[in-house]
């Protein structure tokens, strides 16, 4: 079997491939001596302003022993040209050394193995490599039972935003075809996106997928152009195909939809205080001692939550000078007054805690800093225990101090250290920066120093809600639960469903209601959704509450957006035209559709208990005319204009004669269609508030809906959302 190279030029504007060019290898070529001829996987590098290409060869001796190569080219306008080839040895007994990744931004340097971690640099000069980076932290998160390899390289390792690197891998499920001998293996593949951050800590992956669903893919090949990542990658190894994806989505692929508890220990020493973070996913610790680094490191290798990164958290990026004691705890930028009395205390009962062994250099870093290059955008608990700094720490979050929800710092009642921040200016920056104070937790010496813990108001003032799913109950309505519990405004879930759908295990949190079928379905299936929605909202015991269906999902981070609109415009200036009393607030919901009248987005409705049990106790439609879901809008109101009809008739007596005689006022191109759009329009955004469409991320799996369709929902069905209102 023979590989050829092409070497192909990439134009962006067009999204096209204008040259293409076999690369002539036959001045370096020998006979070869294997089966497998040719520089397979090749992936393109420019190093030192030199061209390569570096892949494996394995026909150089008899036995296909495999090994990287060096291969520089030079490209004139009619052929590109191999001109030098590097066969790169390794210090260690390999049969098959392939897929290492070459990092673009370090010369002659690749990742071998991406978990755990090791880095080679390789001498071109002579042929030689010498491992320059080895981790000891490998994650497990196998995809399949069968054989696991390690983490392979696919693509280069490219820069990413805020001095991370990316690259993409790939994991392989092995098996033997018997029938063949015991020397054929197949294999499938399956690909992740990694990122590290500068100091090649493992920060973000992806869940395993694969392009184009095909057993055999193979990634060679990343490039960031613009906002965009080229990637290439062969499939059945048969074709080659390039992608182009947006960088915004490769954000989010890292990110994932799963609500991750993050947590920073900042002053972690040798891990004493990590058992705080117990129930967190993943966990920042931060030290900047060399020796209790090293401990610190060693002692979590195995914990794929904790990532110790070896830096201090300061008010400045930069150096600074960290006196460093044998009793690492007391470990300070500051220096001790000897004076006080706290000073006196630790002598009688802290061993060797003034000994100083030491100053060092190390590298600071604010914490807004850190925020932005770990692209953290939510902090569940911030502890930091740096010896009389804790207010410099806190102060350098800057504007990201309103993302964390909880901060336990350390005070001294008596100072230990020169210049160390008093009780009073700790509270005071707190409350003026929305913190709460919510606890005390007295240090060995009670009188001398305490821990303060407290809690940002916007989270603690968050009112707990029930959710309602609605509909049919099976395995993606199990899968619907346990995604939205991990919400941490949801109170209880309460699925309404059917008597006849798949039985429930008993779930803590949970409640399930079943209703039995009304008589006639309604046109369109609309007495279903009237009737489970408004059992599922008369067992709500919180004030506020949503509902949703239950072939649907809205990802974490839109119902934390979501949550946040609702509260701050719940808020309703409109009456009942018989009770002054109702609503008790607006109905917050998905969308708009205005060419029809009186029509919310029924995906789901945010909104206080009472109001959403209004929206729904209404008449059945009864006889109806159609039970497919499918059905004529020129001679039946539309479901959602029939739910919105009657919920706005509270605010406007005209809409019951309209619902009286709904085939004048409210059906499509109706004889007074253009009167009742006259209303609606001046009312329906009123009643229910949309929310702006950059927050909704909306997966919908009965209809192949991955995101959601703005485009096709403005144009076909004139869908607006709250930035549409805002004029009005």
């Amino acid at each position: 079997m023979r590989t050829n190279n092409f070497f192909c030029e990439y134009d962006n504007k067009s999204n096209s491939i204008t040259k293409h060019n076999l690369v002539d290898t036959t001045e370096l070529d020998v006979e070869p001596n294997w089966t497998f001829i040719g520089l397979e996987d090749a992936r393109i590098v420019r190093w030192d302003n030199k061209l390569y290409l570096t892949g494996v060869r394995r026909d150089v001796h008899s036995d296909g022993e495999g090994r990287m190569e060096l291969s520089e080219i030079y490209i004139t306008p009619r052929k590109v040209q191999e001109i030098s080839r590097c066969r790169i040895e390794v210090p260690f007994e390999s049969y098959c050394d392939k897929n290492w990744m070459p990092i673009l931004d370090m010369p002659y340097h690749y990742v071998r193995w991406s978990n755990p971690l090791e880095i080679m640099k390789v001498d071109p000069e002579r042929g030689t490599s010498e491992i320059v980076h080895k981790s000891d932290n490998f994650l497990d998160v196998s995809w399949n039972e069968g054989e696991q390899e390690s983490f392979c390289g696919s693509s280069q390792v490219i820069p990413w935003d805020n001095g991370c690197r990316l690259a993409i891998i790939h994991e392989c499920q092995w098996w033997r075809r018997e029938e063949r001998g015991i020397a054929y293996k197949d294999a499938r593949y399956k690909h992740r996106i990694l990122l590290w951050d500068s100091d090649w800590n493992l920060i973000k992956y992806t869940d395993p997928f694969t392009f184009m669903d095909g057993q055999v893919e193979f990634c060679c090949g990343v490039a960031s152009v613009d906002d965009d990542l080229l990637i290439t990658f062969g499939f059945q190894d048969n074709a080659a195909y390039l992608l182009k994806v947006n960088k915004d989505v490769i954000n989010n692929l890292m990110e994932g939809d799963e609500y991750k508890k993050v947590g920073i220990d900042i002053g972690a020493c040798i891990g004493e205080t990590l058992y705080q973070f117990d129930d967190f996913d993943i966990v920042y610790a931060i030290e900047p001692a060399e020796e209790e680094f090293k401990i610190l490191k060693e002692k979590y290798k195995n914990d794929k939550r904790i990532i110790p990164i070896q830096c201090a958290i300061s008010d400045e990026n930069g150096e600074d000078i960290l006196n460093c004691y044998e009793n690492g705890r007391y470990s300070s930028f500051l220096e001790f007054n000897k004076e006080g009395k706290f000073y006196e205390y630790c002598d009688k009962n802290a061993e060797s805690f003034d000994i100083l062994k030491r100053k060092i250099k190390v590298k600071t870093i604010r914490l807004d800093t850190f925020i932005e290059k770990y692209n953290l955008n939510k902090i569940d608990y911030l502890k930091t225990d740096t010896q009389g700094y804790d207010l410099k720490v806190v102060q350098s979050l800057g504007k990201y101090i309103k993302n964390i929800k909880k901060i336990r710092l350390e005070v001294q009642l008596q100072e230990l250290y020169k210049g160390s921040s008093t009780k009073k200016e700790i509270i005071q920056y707190m409350n003026n920066n929305n913190f709460q104070l919510i606890d005390k937790v007295d240090g060995d010496g009670k009188e001398y120093e305490q821990d303060l813990i407290f809690e940002n108001k916007l989270f603690s003032l968050k009112d707990k809600i029930d959710i309602v799913i609605q509909g049919q109950y099976d395995d993606y309505a199990d899968e619907l639960i346990e995604h939205y519990k991990k919400l941490d405004f949801v109170n209880n879930i309460i699925v309404s469903c059917w008597e006849k759908d798949k039985e429930s295990v008993s779930l803590n949190g949970v409640k399930f209601i079943r209703s039995k079928y009304p008589d006639d379905w309604g046109t369109g299936n609309r007495n279903l959704q009237i009737v489970s929605s408004l059992a599922g909202l008369k067992q709500v015991t919180t004030k506020y509450a949503f509902k949703i269906r239950s072939d649907q999902k809205y990802s974490h981070k839109c119902m934390n957006d979501m949550y946040e609109y609702f509260i701050k415009n719940k808020e309703s200036a409109l009456k009942f035209e018989l009770n002054k009393d109702k609503p008790k607030n607006s109905i917050i919901t998905g969308g708009i559709f205005s060419p029809f009248p009186f029509h919310p987005r029924d995906h789901i409705f945010w909104g206080h208990k009472d109001d959403l049990i209004d929206l729904f106790n209404i008449p059945l439609d009864t006889p109806s005319s159609n039970e497919d879901s499918n059905y004529d809008v020129t001679t039946n109101i539309r479901t959602e204009s029939y739910i919105g009809t009657h919920y706005c008739s509270n605010f406007d007596n005209r809409l019951k004669l309209f619902l009286k005689e709904p085939e004048k006022y409210l059906y499509d191109n109706c004889e007074k269609i253009n009167e009742t759009l006259l209303i609606s329009d001046k009312l329906t955004h009123k009643v229910f508030k949309s929310v702006p469409s950059n927050i909704i991320e909306l997966e919908w799996p009965k209809y192949g809906w991955t995101k959601y369709r703005f485009n096709s929902q403005r144009e076909r069905f004139g869908e607006r959302w709250a930035e549409d209102f805002e004029k009005e």
